[in-house]
């Protein structure tokens, strides 16, 4: 899903391994996210992470994040930090 974004500006970042070395991003430059199915479903039976967690080997994730019914909020939050892009 494609976010638009109101501000549109170049995005300018110190390589951390080269104190003058500064790395510029274009204007269009797509900055986004994603998720996995199981950290954002929930309750999810339909995968091998479930069955971990029924077994004990992982602890249980019960309704995660809650995307399903947030995710109006969580594409807010993504405008709101820059994002443009959510997969």
């Amino acid at each position: 899903m494609r976010i638009s974004r109101s501000h549109e500006d170049n995005r300018t970042y110190r390589n951390s391994h080269h104190r003058d070395n500064l790395l510029a991003f274009p204007k269009n430059f797509e900055w986004g996210a994603a998720t996995a199915p199981h950290q954002v479903e929930g309750n999810n039976m339909n995968s091998d992470w479930w069955m971990y967690e029924k077994q004990g080997r992982l602890p249980s994730s019960g309704n995660t994040a809650d995307h399903y019914n947030r995710f109006e909020e969580d594409f807010a939050i993504a405008k709101s930090i820059g994002l443009n892009g959510i997969r």
